[in-house]
C-alpha cells in the first residue's frame, strides 16, 4: 500500500510492481506527480514544483532510476549549464578555476582560489563537518565580497541561504550525481511521473485518484495495512508512505515513533516563489540556470524552453524564475518586488507576460523541510522507519543523496535495496 502519488509514491510503486508486488496507491489529488508534474496554462507548461530540470542531469539518481525501470527519459544538456550575470554581462561558471573567461576569472585572486580549493575538498563527501557551507569556508578563509557571491549560487542551486546548507550535504550530493550538472528534462518532468504511473498499471497495479489514506495499521512493532479516506481497510505486507514527514506523522497517530516526532519538531518548512515568464523574443543567450548577482530578490532563472522547446507554445518562450522566501519576513509585497526585479532584469517583458506565480509557504506543494544544517542522514527521516517493521518514509524529507528531487530517487532506492529488489 502507498499513500501519495507523488515522484516518492511513484518510484516506489513501480519498484515494487515490477518486483511482483500487487500495488495500490491513494492519492487525495485528482493527478498523479505531486509536485513533479505540470498543469497546462495556454499551451505553456506550469510545474507544481519542480522547474522540469534534474539536478543531476543523466547522472543523478532519477536518471539512474529511469534507467533501472525502463523510463525513456530524454534530457536536454545545457552547455553552459550555470551562468552568473552582473549587470548587463554574464559569466560561465566552470569547474577549472584557470578557465579564461569565466567567473572565476570576475573574482579577486585570493578569493577565486580560496573559493575553488574549498569547493575542491567537498570530494571528502560524507567524512565532511557537521557545519554550514557558510561555515566551511571561513574555515577556507574565504574573503567576505566572495562568500557573498558563492551564496547566491548556493541559494538558487539548493533553494536555501548559505548559512543553512549542509557542507555534508553538498559533498554527498555531489558525489551522488558523479559531479554532473542540471538537465532539462523533455517533455517535462510530467513526462517521468506519467510513465511511472504507466508502469504501475502494466504491471497490475492500481492509482485511485481523489481518495487519500486516513491511516496506517499498526500492530505490534509493525505496519499491517492502511485505512483508506472512504474507510476500507486495505492489508498489506509493506507500507509506504509518500506524504511528507508531517502527514505520516498524522497517518500514524499514537502509533508514530517518537524519533519521528523528534524530527518533526526540529523541521524547518520550505518558501518560496515561482514566476513564469513568457516572450516572443529569446531572454537568455543560453539554455543554462542564470544567477543574477545583483538581484535583491530573485535566486535564479531558466528559459526552459530553449532546452524543451514543446514546453511553451510555438513561437513563444518560457522562462521560469525562482525567489527564496523567508518565513519571518514574509509579506505579499515581497512576492511583488519579485516580479518587478524579473520586469526589471528583462525590460522587453509585458506586464500581462509575467502570466503565472505560485507562492509556496510550508505546506504542498513545497518541500516541508528546507535543506539546513546537518539534514543529510540524522536531520531527514530515515526510509526504513525506526521502529516499525513494513514501513517506508520515501519523500522530499526523507534521508538521501543529490539535491531537490533527486532525494526522493535516492530514497525509493533505498527502499528497494533493504527490500531486495533491483535498485
Amino acid at each position: 500500500m502507498i499513500a501519495g502519488a507523488g515522484l516518492g509514491g511513484l518510484l516506489s510503486g513501480a519498484y515494487l510492481a515490477r518486483a511482483g508486488y500487487r500495488v495500490e496507491l491513494f492519492e487525495p489529488l485528482a493527478f498523479v506527480g505531486g509536485k513533479f508534474t505540470s498543469f497546462d496554462r495556454d499551451g505553456f507548461a506550469v510545474p507544481t514544483g519542480a522547474f522540469h530540470t534534474l539536478p543531476g542531469g543523466g547522472h543523478g539518481p532519477i536518471a539512474r532510476a529511469c534507467a533501472r525501470l525502463g523510463v525513456d527519459l530524454q534530457l536536454h544538456l545545457p552547455r553552459p549549464s550555470f551562468v552568473v550575470r552582473r549587470g548587463d554581462e554574464r559569466f560561465v561558471v566552470s569547474k577549472n578555476v584557470l578557465r579564461p573567461n569565466t567567473f572565476w576569472q570576475t573574482l579577486p585572486r585570493r578569493g577565486r582560489w580560496r573559493l575553488g580549493a574549498a569547493i575542491g575538498a567537498l570530494a571528502a563527501g560524507p567524512v565532511l563537518p557537521d557545519v554550514t557551507f557558510e561555515q566551511w569556508l571561513r574555515r577556507w578563509d574565504v574573503p567576505a565580497d566572495t562568500l557573498r557571491i558563492a551564496g547566491r549560487i548556493i541559494e538558487f542551486s539548493i533553494g536555501v541561504p548559505l548559512g543553512e546548507t549542509s557542507v555534508r550535504d553538498l559533498g554527498c550530493g555531489m558525489w551522488s550525481q558523479r559531479w554532473h550538472t542540471e538537465g532539462v528534462v523533455r517533455g517535462g518532468v510530467k513526462s517521468i511521473t506519467s510513465a511511472l504511473a504507466d508502469i504501475i498499471r502494466a504491471h497490475g497495479g492500481h492509482i485511485h485518484l481523489r481518495q487519500g489514506v486516513r491511516r496506517v495499521l499498526v500492530s505490534g512493532r509493525s505496519a499491517r495495512g492502511v485505512v483508506t479516506e472512504s474507510g476500507q481497510i486495505m492489508p498489506a505486507d509493506v507500507v509506504v508512505l509518500g506524504t511528507g514527514l508531517g502527514v505520516a506523522a498524522d497517518l500514524l497517530g499514537n502509533a508514530c515513533p517518537a524519533a519521528l516526532r523528534h524530527l518533526l519538531a526540529r523541521s524547518v518548512p520550505a518558501w518560496g516563489a515561482s514566476i513564469s515568464v513568457r516572450s516572443r523574443q529569446p531572454l537568455v543567450p543560453h539554455a543554462g540556470i542564470e544567477v543574477p548577482l545583483d538581484s535583491r530578490h530573485v535566486s535564479g532563472y531558466i528559459q526552459i524552453s530553449a532546452g524543451a522547446p514543446e514546453l511553451a507554445p510555438p513561437g513563444w518562450h518560457y522562462l521560469l524564475a525562482y525567489q527564496v522566501l523567508r518565513p519571518e519576513t514574509f509579506t505579499p509585497a515581497r512576492v511583488a518586488a519579485g516580479v518587478d526585479e524579473v520586469r526589471a532584469l528583462f525590460p522587453s517583458v509585458a506586464p500581462d507576460d509575467v502570466f503565472h506565480v505560485s507562492v509556496f509557504r510550508g505546506r504542498w506543494p513545497a518541500a516541508r523541510l528546507a535543506q539546513g544544517i546537518a539534514h543529510h542522514g540524522r536531520g531527514r527521516c530515515p526510509v526504513v522507519c525506526p521502529g516499525l517493521d513494513g514501513l517506508y518514509l520515501v519523500s522530499h524529507d526523507s534521508a538521501g543523496d543529490g539535491f531537490a528531487a533527486e532525494v526522493v530517487a535516492s530514497a525509493a532506492a533505498t527502499m528497494a535495496r533493504h527490500l531486495g529488489l533491483e535498485a
